[in-house]
C-alpha cells in the first residue's frame, strides 16, 4: 500500500510535519509507519544521547530561568525513549547542567507533573494542551527568545 504513494518526500519538512501532526490531527497509514521507523536509530545507544550538541540559546534560557524563578525550583522533564536515552540524557544534563541532575525525571506522559502554578516549556503541542488541561502553565517552545519573551 505504502510503496504505491508517491504524494510524500521523506525529507526534514516531511518528518516535522509528522511530529506536530501526531499532536493534533493525526497521521495517516503510511505517516504512521514512517514514524515508528524514525525512532528506530534512537534505540539502544546512550551516546547519541549523550553526545548531542547544547541547543543554541540554552545557556541563556537557562539563566533567565533561574534567576525569574530561582535556580532551586528547575527541574527537568523530559521524555525518554528506552532505558539507554535516560542514562544518555543523565550523561549529558551532568556535563552541561550538572546542577539539574539530581531534580530530572523522565516520563512520557508530562502531564501527570502539573498542577496550578507549574510550568512546562515543551516543543510538542500535545504536551502543552495536556499540561494546561491539568491546570498547569504551558509555553510552546519555538526558539529561546520567542519563550524568553512570553515569560518576561
Amino acid at each position: 500500500d505504502h510503496e504505491k504513494r508517491s504524494d510524500h518526500n521523506i525529507d526534514l519538512d516531511f518528518m516535522k510535519d509528522i511530529f506536530i501532526k501526531k499532536d493534533t490531527v493525526g497521521l495517516d497509514k503510511f505517516e504512521k509507519l514512517v514514524s515508528r521507523l524514525s525512532y528506530k536509530p534512537l534505540i539502544g545507544d546512550s551516546n547519541l544521547w549523550a553526545d548531542l550538541p547544547k541547543e543554541d540559546g540554552a545557556d541563556e534560557l537557562i539563566s533567565f530561568l533561574s534567576f525569574k524563578y530561582g535556580k532551586d525550583n528547575l527541574r527537568i522533564l523530559s521524555a525518554p525513549v528506552d532505558d539507554e536515552s535516560i542514562v544518555g540524557k543523565r550523561e549529558w544534563l551532568k556535563i552541561h547542567f550538572p546542577f539539574l541532575l539530581d531534580t530530572a525525571s523522565f516520563e512520557t506522559n508530562k502531564y501527570i507533573y502539573s498542577g496550578k502554578g507549574k510550568l512546562l516549556i515543551d516543543d510538542r503541542p500535545k504536551n502543552i494542551t495536556l499540561w494546561r488541561n491539568k491546570g498547569g502553565i504551558g509555553v510552546l517552545h519555538k526558539d529561546v527568545s520567542s519563550t524568553i519573551q512570553i515569560l518576561t
